[in-house]
């Protein structure tokens, strides 16, 4: 997955300059539960039980990720870029049959659901500033993830494709195109 986003900027703020940031989950869960939207700080009145963000590097294990010659494993590895940073380019890259085998049986069986998470971050000074102007921050950005089977034994294009739909999901296709001019 590769994110990147406008960041709202204050050049009176020093180091902080930065001020949105935007947090990135992607993993598994078991089933849905409902929320008490009156509670602080909860928007959605539906939630995760069980969940678990798969972009953590301590689930995989240090032995199959070291004995994996695949093309991803050696050019990607474990990425995670920047994720806990205020840095307006992230890239995750995970091989999930690099997880530990207890990990595989706690996330990846078939019953799991799956989730992407996306939440906007602030500092303080922006917060306050937004509620001195009584607006709500808010930054651009675009996720650009693939799901990839490398046994190609499923269809995920298609299926995720369907999923998104389902769900009416904002979604678009990239449409990947090579041309190679060569001056004689």
């Amino acid at each position: 997955a590769t994110l990147v986003y406008d960041p709202i900027l204050d050049s009176t703020q020093g180091l902080e300059y930065c001020q949105s940031n935007i947090d990135v989950k992607f993993g598994s869960y078991d089933e849905k539960k409902e929320r008490d939207i009156n509670k602080r700080n909860i928007l959605n009145p539906i939630g995760r039980e069980g969940a678990q963000n798969l972009f953590i590097e301590s689930l995989y294990s240090k032995r199959l990720m070291r004995g994996n010659e695949s093309d991803f494993a050696l050019r990607e590895r474990l990425l995670i870029q920047y994720a806990d940073k205020y840095y307006p380019v992230k890239k995750y890259a995970v091989d999930l049959s690099e997880l530990s085998e207890a990990n595989k049986q706690r996330f990846l069986t078939p019953n799991k659901q799956w989730y992407l998470f996306l939440g906007g971050l602030f500092r303080e000074h922006t917060e306050h500033r937004a509620r001195l102007e009584q607006t709500i921050p808010s930054q651009e950005f675009c996720l650009i993830i693939t799901i990839r089977d490398p046994k190609h034994m499923a269809n995920v294009y298609d299926e995720v494709t369907q999923g998104l739909d389902l769900f009416n999901f904002w979604h678009s296709n990239i449409k990947l195109s090579s041309d190679i001019s060569i001056p004689i």
